[in-house]
């Protein structure tokens, strides 16, 4: 992501928008900047260091932020995209996980499990497991991550919240389509529920992708 502010206090995935701007007029400069179809064509210039510009998610601050910087300068990149629009779900775990373990100090319960925060990281009472890396590597499925948020819901409440909005709000469908239309960035696909692919079960991965392709294409 990009934000205003130049620190995200939350976690390490957002750049402020000057530093952006710097990095993008730095690369432009200095690289050949290729788009991610040109990327596996191996469209490369044997002369330069060849980068392609993505993003992940699919967060509002991609548009607000990052696609007029791109385009002014003429630089193609490529924003992966979730299906979240279509689910109960409207916004992403780990921006939830993150955000909430800043603010909330009391134990939450998940499926009988207690958790508590040691330094702004919730690990679970019974067997020390980092609750974040859990759901990364473990307990990969969409279900766990409402059950996660419903329990931090109750003791903590920060979505309505507009000074939180740039950390986590994600693109609407109208913006999508017509982030879509820019002559610099495409469109990819971040799986439908932003599940964890390589440890989900067979099924599930390929009901993300083809629920993913679907949503897209519509």
């Amino acid at each position: 992501g990009v934000s205003c502010n130049e620190w995200n206090p939350f976690n390490s995935r957002h750049t402020g928008v000057n530093d952006f701007k710097k990095h993008m007029i730095f690369l432009k400069k200095n690289c050949n900047i290729v788009s991610i179809a040109d990327f596996f064509e191996k469209k490369f210039d044997k002369k330069k260091i060849n980068v392609a510009i993505t993003f992940d998610d699919g967060y509002l601050n991609n548009y607000n932020l990052a696609k007029p910087i791109l385009e002014s300068l003429q630089i193609p990149a490529t924003f992966f995209i979730t299906g979240l629009n279509e689910t109960k779900c409207d916004i992403l775990w780990a921006d939830y996980l993150n955000i909430a373990s800043q603010l909330c100090k009391g134990k939450i319960i998940i499926d009988g499990v207690e958790y508590v925060n040691k330094n702004g990281i919730y690990y679970s009472l019974d067997v020390h497991d980092n609750l974040y890396e859990y759901i990364k590597n473990k307990s990969a499925g969409f279900e766990f991550k409402l059950k996660m948020m419903e329990s931090f819901s109750k003791i903590v409440d920060f979505k309505d919240k507009p000074e939180y909005f740039e950390y986590w709000k994600l693109m609407t469908d109208e913006q999508i389509t017509e982030t879509s239309k820019s002559g610099y960035i495409e469109i990819g696909s971040h799986g439908y529920f932003h599940n964890n692919i390589g440890i989900i079960d067979f099924q599930s991965a390929s009901t993300e992708l083809i629920k993913s392709k679907k949503y897209l294409e519509n």
